[in-house]
Order: structure tokens, then C-alpha cells, then sequence
């Protein structure tokens, strides 16, 4: 009740970070991060959403 999985957001979580980017604003599949290409395929930003939402209805 009091605790949540949570997984390693990975690339999609580092170009957030980077770009400054809500993850539910991310809509591309492609970003660069310091000159290097980053693919964060649109399973991966999904699934993002989907566990911070589980994570933010149970505060």
C-alpha cells in the first residue's frame, strides 16, 4: 500500500532531464543529448507516463 515500483526511466528520463522536457510533452523518437543521438521509442515514453501515474494517484 505504502510503496511503489518504479522502473529506470533509462534514456527517456536522461532527455527529460537534459531538454528539460515533461515526459508527457515527449513526442518525438529522436533527441540529442550533448551532440549524441538518443532514441526513445514511443513503448518506452508510454510506459513512463503510465508508472508516474500509478505513482502519483496513490499520494
Amino acid at each position: 500500500m505504502y510503496s511503489a515500483e518504479l522502473r529506470d526511466f533509462n534514456s527517456a528520463g536522461v532527455v527529460a532531464a537534459n531538454q528539460g522536457i515533461p515526459l508527457s510533452k515527449m513526442d518525438k523518437n529522436i533527441y540529442y543529448v550533448y551532440e549524441e543521438r538518443i532514441q526513445v521509442a514511443k513503448e518506452q515514453r508510454e510506459e513512463c507516463r503510465k508508472t508516474i501515474g500509478n505513482l502519483v494517484s496513490k499520494l
